[in-house]
């Protein structure tokens, strides 16, 4: 048989293995749910154009200028252009601040000065969690929302993170971590499981308790498209003997806990911060 018969069953199958995991319901679609798994979301605004790049002031040349910022002074940055193929050798320009609007860097977060809501993009973390001591329960995601609070329905149980996914509202981009935490949440019985507040920072804004999660960046061209770049994704990670090789940068969280913390649910509260451990 040739092999293009085979085509349409190959796609069939990469999209299947692609929706493998399913979203946990709200506490809004299950009102009668006595477990959950609780928290909010925060996030600084989130550019939806392609990153990294700066902005300029109107009366500027240029309205933008795509690259990384490598260092900075009192009166400026220094930004080193996009290379668009190997051959580039972009050079370092310095910039000063009055001339910039905003800084966006390379996980599309503004950094410095402000953007318009029309370049704003909404943006959704998705936490993968897989059951302990049950092998057939394929991964189940938490959907968080920027800036809401957040009640998801579970089974009882203990659950481990095995991946995070940062999504942009529009999923032209998504930056996929890597399967290495050994973070549990124990998800007890008739209460209201709260993980704590979970925020996305800038690097800039590094304190103390900041975990840097590794990515490699995924651009959505089409559903199969996406479905393609999620298998590759996982089977390099399977066959690479070390997944720092294939970091393609960090983006920070930190996760704090509200002493008045109120859960949307009548369970009685268990505070169980979300600790995000990282493999060696």
């Amino acid at each position: 048989m040739k092999i293009y018969k085979w085509f349409p069953l190959v796609i069939l199958v990469i999209i299947q293995l692609g929706c493998a995991s399913n979203q946990f319901l709200t506490l809004k679609d299950s009102p009668g749910c006595t477990t959950t798994i609780e928290g909010s979301f925060t996030t600084p605004k989130v550019y939806k154009f392609p990153a990294p790049v700066i902005l300029f002031n109107k009366g500027n040349k240029y309205s933008y200028s795509m690259g990384a910022v490598v260092k900075q002074n009192k009166e400026g940055v220094f930004m080193v252009g996009k290379s668009y193929s190997f051959l580039d050798t972009p050079d370092t320009t310095f910039i000063e601040y009055s001339k910039i609007r905003a800084i966006i860097d390379s996980t599309n977060l503004c950094v410095y000065g402000d953007i318009q809501k029309k370049e704003c993009a909404d943006m959704s973390l998705k936490l993968y969690l897989e059951k302990l001591n049950e092998p057939e329960y394929n991964p189940i995601y938490l959907e968080l929302v920027s800036d809401q609070k957040f009640s998801f329905c579970v089974k009882p149980g203990k659950y481990r993170l095995v991946k995070i996914v940062r999504e942009l509202s529009d999923g032209d981009y998504w930056y996929e971590s890597f399967p290495v935490f050994n973070s549990i949440i124990n998800a007890e019985v008739n209460k209201a499981n709260y993980i704590g507040n979970i925020t996305l920072i800038t690097k800039e804004k590094m304190l103390d308790g900041i975990v840097g999660i590794p990515y490699f960046k995924q651009v959505n061209e089409t559903n199969v498209g996406a479905a393609f770049g999620l298998i590759g994704g996982v089977v390099a990670n399977l066959t690479n003997s070390s997944w720092r090789d294939k970091i393609r940068g960090y983006y920070y969280l930190t996760i704090s806990s509200d002493n008045y913390y109120k859960s949307d649910s009548k369970n009685i509260l268990n505070n169980c911060p979300l600790k995000l451990d990282i493999e060696n």
